[in-house]
Parts: C-alpha cells; structure tokens; sequence
C-alpha cells in the first residue's frame, strides 16, 4: 500500500488487527458510556441545642445528574411547646459540592399546635462538610416552592450523627 504506514499487527494479519480494534472497543469502561452520575443523599442530622432538638432523616437518590429524585424525609422538631413533625417524598435532590438542596411534598405532618402539614410542600438546604448542617425547613402550598430551591437562611449545627452523599 502505497503512500501508508501500516504497523505490523495490519501487516501480520487484517483479521487480527480487526479482532484488536474491536477487543479495544469492547474494554472502553462502561463508565464512559453511561448516563452522568446520580446524586444520593443518606444519613440523619440531629441538632441538640437547647432546649430544642432536631431530627432530619434523609434517604433520596437521583436516576441520573438532571433526573427526577426519589426518596423519602422525615424532620421532627422537639421544642418546650411540644413536637412538630412530618414525612414527605422526595421529589427533586442536587447535590453541588458541598451542598445539597431537597425538596418535595408533605404525605403525614403535623405542628405542635396542631397545623396540619399533609400536602404541603417542603425544602432543605443540607451542608455537607466538616461542620455539616442543615436548614430549618421551607414549607409552602403546592407550586409555591421552586424544586430544589433550598430551606430557609436560619441553619441549625448537626450535633450527632450526620449525612453521606456519593
């Protein structure tokens, strides 16, 4: 072949030198071609300061990086008035750095003076660092919340156990 290098493995036998490429081909990790990463988000925060303390469990994934989410919440909040709480579905989890922000809808709920949270939606803002914390929760009538748009500005000091995120 005028005109080409061809290495020795073409030379030596075209057969060969196809089952090479194709034996290449076949080795590529299957990470290179799989969907983005998926955000996960377990664990629970407990923030004891007193005289209140706070519980926000977490267990939510994402399908793919910009998929819908799946999961469940709980957050219960012990105060000198009483004890608020709800669970919830996760509906929407991005996880950035060392942030991650939830959100969804309320399924059972209810305050320490007897509001009822059930329907309601909810967010968090989680950091996820050394000093992890959370946000008090964002609660709002349904559309009210954008997805994934955070907990209130006021944060509370993860005191025991905490979150893990891969």
């Amino acid at each position: 072949m005028r005109g080409t290098t061809l290495t020795a493995l073409q030379r030596a036998r075209p057969s060969r030198w196809v089952s090479a490429v194709m034996l290449t081909v076949l080795a590529t990790p299957a990470v290179a071609l799989a969907a983005p990463k998926a955000d996960v988000l377990t664990g629970t925060g407990i923030s004891r300061i007193e005289p209140d303390t706070r519980r926000l469990t977490i267990n939510a994934e994402t399908g793919t990086a910009d998929g819908p989410a799946e999961g469940h919440l709980s957050f219960a909040h012990q105060a000198p008035a009483g004890i608020s709480r709800f669970k919830g579905d996760v509906s929407c989890l991005r996880v950035m750095g060392q942030t991650a922000e939830i959100s969804g809808f309320v399924t059972e709920g209810l305050t320490a003076s007897g509001v009822v949270l059930t329907g309601k939606q909810f967010a968090f803002t989680i950091e996820l660092g050394n000093q992890q914390s959370f946000s008090l929760p964002r609660l709002g009538t349904p559309t009210m919340i954008k997805p994934c748009s955070g907990g209130r500005t006021d944060k509370v000091a993860v005191t025991q156990a905490g979150f893990k995120t891969r």
